[in-house]
Order: structure tokens, then sequence, then C-alpha cells
């Protein structure tokens, strides 16, 4: 749009300024300093870190419980497709039926914080979880969290 603008603007017999093509080469190369090259680096994203990372935890088949979809753990999902992600029952106080073939069973950030928010699900969280499994991404701007329940 702020192109058109400008192409408006110039009198017809002016000298060209190749201003538009300067605004769309400035654009293009802002776009690629700061979002596209930092992004392409594993290593800056620690989300996709922890993604890539919960590769070697969750074999084929584990069950993740969330609480709220979010796009943090829709990233983890993506690079985990063999993963199957189900919802926290909203009786929790019930327990979570866990499956009795020996799948792995994690809960993920927005589930672990529903659980913590209420003093039965924090005593099921206690009783129920393995606290030397917790993986954790907690910067300013990114806050991924997954721990295994124990069968």
């Amino acid at each position: 749009l702020f192109g058109i603008a400008l192409s408006g603007l110039s009198r017809r017999g002016a000298r060209r300024t190749y201003v538009m093509a300067l605004f769309v080469a400035a654009v293009g190369l802002a776009n690629f300093l700061f979002l596209i090259y930092p992004f392409s680096h594993v290593e800056k994203y620690p989300p996709l870190v922890l993604a890539l990372q919960m590769n070697s935890e969750w074999p084929a088949g584990t069950v993740i419980y969330y609480g709220a979809q979010n796009s943090d753990a829709a990233l983890v999902r993506y690079f985990n497709p063999a993963t199957r992600w189900e919802p926290l029952p909203d009786q929790i106080a019930e327990g979570i039926s866990l499956p009795s073939d020996g799948t792995n069973t994690w809960l993920e950030t927005t589930a672990i914080d529903r659980l913590s928010a209420t003093p039965t699900g924090a005593r099921w969280l206690a009783a129920h979880t393995r606290p030397e499994t917790m993986r954790e991404v907690n910067t300013g701007a990114y806050r991924l969290r997954f721990i295994a329940i124990q069968p």
C-alpha cells in the first residue's frame, strides 16, 4: 500500500528516483535480518531446541495431556508426530486413566498449571509425577514444561 501511495506522488516527466525499489529492498533486507536469519538457527529458538530434544524422550505412542491449546506446545507437537496429545480430563481428582501397556504418559505446561492451581490437583501432581523427568524452557518469551506421570 505504501508503494502505491509513493507511485501516485511521482510526477510525469520527472526524473526517476527509484524510491519504490529502495523501499522494497529495505523491507526485504529487514525481514531477512530480523526474522528469517535469527529463527533459522535452532539454538536461537528455545522451544524448537526442546521439541527436538523430546524426540529422544518420547517413543512412538507417548501420550501428552494438555490443559489448553497454545502455539509453543503446537510446535513441540509438530516436531514429535508419533506422540498422541489428549486434553486433560475435567475431573482430575478421579485420576487420569494410564495405559496399562507401559506407554509413556506426560503432562504439558497448561495441564501442570491447571493441576497446580487447586489443592487437590497439586496433591495429585505430587503423587503421580516424577520430578527428575521435568523438561523445561523458561525465558522471558517462552515457558514450556513437560513432566512424566508415573504409573
